[in-house]
């Protein structure tokens, strides 16, 4: 894809004859030409984003999305080029959208972030959120154990917390590539009907699509069987957007992660050949 075209100038300050309509909207992850077009799996950095084809396109978006903040009164001016594309990717390119959800997602952060090591703590303890290998197209892979859930012992805000917390830690090393997405394996092994949690998965699909715009890409959910599916399809996946519902996919068993993740980079714990000890992490 060809190379972002440099300006000095602000976005928003751009002449009028630069933001003439271009093509469809390109998100991080994905190039849509038109609706019906379906995306092609592939982490993108901010320069492939802009490229020179839908430069046009994402200046007029973005002067319409300033026109439209300072109409509202919505105070998001002060976002970055990349938060603002990301935001209109995430939404679609309808500004309101992308206005308001990300106003949401700019307060939750300003409210939460950073969250203190000692608040998610007893989270991290249990094990049930680990970071390890990256899938095909790059993204850094979160796993979910549910088995070591409790939902009368975490509250679903808590458990968001903790995956926040690695997300931002990892973020902070330096050890999320391209785009900074995420792949969410929800492993279900061994997992009871206690350990279910129906009310932190919509917490968590919410955060990542207000707060995280086009980086919560993909979400695979593993041990799926008839009761669960039902269970999936009438309490979560009618919560879900559109882009969410088809960024999930629930899977039967082990092998079916191998069409997302090389065997090299799936845990030992799932088949794979990538080793993981899990540490308890110590008290501060």
């Amino acid at each position: 894809m060809a190379h972002m075209e440099k300006t000095d100038r602000p976005m928003n300050k751009l002449k009028k004859d630069e933001t003439t309509t271009g093509p469809s909207p390109v998100s991080v992850t994905r190039t849509i030409s038109s609706p019906a077009r379906k995306y092609r799996a592939k982490p993108l950095s901010k320069q492939d984003v802009i490229s020179n084809e839908s430069l046009h396109f994402w200046r007029k978006k973005y002067e319409d999305m300033i026109h439209y903040v300072r109409e509202s009164g919505v105070s998001v001016e002060d976002a970055d080029d990349d938060e603002v594309i990301r935001l209109l990717a995430e939404w679609n390119g309808n500004v309101k959208d992308a206005v308001l959800n990300g106003e949401k997602g700019r307060a939750w952060r300003k409210e939460n972030l950073p969250i203190p090591r000692a608040e998610v703590l007893p989270t991290l303890k249990t094990g049930k959120f680990v970071f390890a290998g990256y899938d095909k197209v790059g993204r850094a892979i979160c796993y979910y154990r549910v088995k070591f859930h409790n939902p009368r012992q975490f509250a679903p805000l808590q458990s968001v917390k903790a995956v926040v917390y690695l997300y931002e830690e990892m973020r902070a090393e330096g050890r999320l590539r391209g785009a900074e997405e995420i792949c969410v394996v929800v492993d279900r092994t061994d997992a009871k009907s206690a350990n279910m949690d129906i009310e932190f998965m919509k917490l968590l699909y919410t955060m990542l699509k207000e707060s995280y715009p086009a980086r919560g890409e993909l979400f695979l959910v593993l041990g799926v069987n008839f009761i669960f599916r039902k269970i999936w399809e009438n309490l979560v996946s009618v919560f879900l957007d559109a882009k969410s519902r088809s960024a999930t996919h629930l899977l039967k068993d082990k092998k079916e992660l191998l069409d997302f993740i090389e065997e090299g980079e799936l845990v030992e714990w799932l088949g794979g050949k990538l080793p993981y000890t899990f540490v308890p992490p110590l008290d501060e």
